[in-house]
């Protein structure tokens, strides 16, 4: 579900859409306002085959690419993004082939090898994001890959989860 779904706000009608819209646009701003970023989770969609991803919206007022990573728990992606993020914040940047290690929690601590991969046309996926800056902003991005537990990642030989977990950057589009 979306949060207008779970709202019982419907797109159908144009006036209540439009407040639900404005509202939720004030919340975002104030986020980034006090935080100096905000997290977007999409769940995942089984009838489509799509997996849960999750993004940051913010960055880019730093001049730095936007985040998103695809096929993680909800509550592992805010941990993985809020510490990428915090890392930005904090004067750091984040480009495209970096690898990072990242200790998260999921039934354990443990490891996460991370890599940063460009993202081609990021407002297909950062629709958000993309909605926040407008069109007069242009919008960059790195896709946030994470390992199998064992230090392969979907493009390497022996990469033990679903591919389709963590899509190749520029094959995913989402849908409003």
């Amino acid at each position: 579900m979306c949060d207008a779904c779970d709202r019982g706000i419907s797109s159908e009608d144009p006036v209540q859409f439009r407040q639900w819209r404005d509202q939720q646009d004030a919340r975002i701003r104030e986020a980034i306002r006090r935080e100096g970023w905000y997290f977007v989770g999409v769940e995942e969609d089984e009838a489509r085959a799509r997996p849960p991803f999750a993004y940051t919206i913010g960055l880019t007022g730093l001049d730095h690419p936007e985040l998103v990573v695809f096929g993680l728990d909800p509550e592992i992606s805010r941990k993985v993004l809020r510490a990428l993020a915090r890392r930005v914040l904090d004067g750091s940047r984040l480009d495209e082939g970096d690898g990072l290690q990242l200790p998260v929690w999921t039934s354990h601590l443990h490891l996460m090898e991370l890599r940063m991969l460009a993202m081609p046309r990021p407002e297909q996926v950062l629709l958000w994001t993309a909605a926040t800056y407008g069109p007069q902003v242009p919008i960059t991005a790195l896709q946030v890959a994470w390992d199998d537990g064992n230090g392969r990642f979907p493009w390497e030989p022996g990469y033990e989860l679903a591919a389709w977990l963590q899509p190749m950057p520029g094959t995913f589009v989402a849908t409003p």
